[in-house]
């Protein structure tokens, strides 16, 4: 009896633990860079399958004082910090640090229109310290500085998140909120119009993204702004459906008709913005 009662007991501690670990993989990966969290709206961090954490490399590099140019045409990413070069190749374990190549085990690569680099190796030829916390998936960078300073982020009702930085590198401008309606209001730095809601009103809409005439950024770079925000829950091929549509509004004259898509919790209506040539996508919870 002692005997099944112990097997008993083994088993049910096996089946918690992996649950537990089930869930732990589960978890999102967050990253925070000399305490300040990083939050990525157009690409989420992701273990691959060597076991390494892989970012979207401009975000820490950035957060860390580095800048970051990409060539697509020769797929080599290069991180400049101060006299250091690091420069990587897309689908190759190799980097180089001022000339002197270092071996990886894993490569940098591009993942839904994204440039990945593994974040531990990156970090490191950057000077910084990283801790992983693998039970809470938490990924913790220091390079003794205190954080790059004015960034807000604005949630609208838990569903999207949209990061505003102040800082040189362009970021967003600051906004507007409206605090009796829960209403609040941005332009990113390309110019693309933001509205989002602290709370969910009758018409339970979340989120507004307007493209627009801009002299901050073409209005291809803000509908890839706006496809970024929206891929935070919504799939790549609506979205892509969605942005298709909405660029079919051209002139004032030509107004696209209003058209409803819906995914999931979602409903999505594009439809034209007053008498100009661009369109209004709203996100309505059903």
């Amino acid at each position: 009896m002692k005997k099944k009662i112990g097997l008993v007991m083994l088993l049910l501690g096996t089946m918690i633990m992996g649950t537990s670990a089930t869930m732990a993989k589960d978890l999102p990966v967050r990253v925070f860079v000399n305490t300040q969290e990083i939050y990525f709206f157009d690409g989420a961090p992701y273990v691959d399958s060597s076991n390494r954490t892989q970012i979207p490399v401009r975000y820490v590099s950035e957060k860390l004082g580095a800048m970051v140019n990409w060539s697509a045409k020769t797929q080599l990413i290069t991180i400049i910090d101060g006299n250091k070069q690091i420069v990587l190749k897309v689908n190759e374990k190799e980097m180089t640090i001022n000339g002197q190549s270092k071996q990886l085990d894993t490569a940098a690569t591009i993942k839904k229109d994204r440039t990945y680099v593994p974040l531990r190796f990156v970090s490191e030829a950057l000077g910084a310290e990283v801790k992983w916390d693998q039970k809470g998936r938490v990924v913790y960078i220091s390079n003794g500085k205190a954080p790059l300073p004015d960034e807000k982020v604005y949630t609208s009702c838990g569903e999207f998140v949209v990061p505003v930085t102040k800082d040189s590198r362009g970021g967003y401008k600051s906004g507007t909120y409206n605090e009796q309606a829960g209403i609040w209001s941005i332009e990113t730095g390309k110019g693309l119009l933001i509205e989002g809601r602290d709370r969910i009103d009758e018409n339970r809409i979340l989120l507004a993204l307007v493209p627009s005439e801009s002299i901050r950024g073409s209005m291809d770079e803000q509908y890839k702004e706006a496809r970024n925000i929206l891929m935070q829950k919504i799939s790549e091929e609506l979205v892509d459906e969605m942005i298709t549509y909405a660029k079919q509004q051209t002139t004032g004259a030509n107004f696209i008709e209003e058209k409803w898509f819906y995914e999931g919790k979602y409903r999505i209506l594009v439809s034209p913005e007053n008498a100009s040539n661009y369109s209004n996508i709203r996100v309505f919870l059903k």
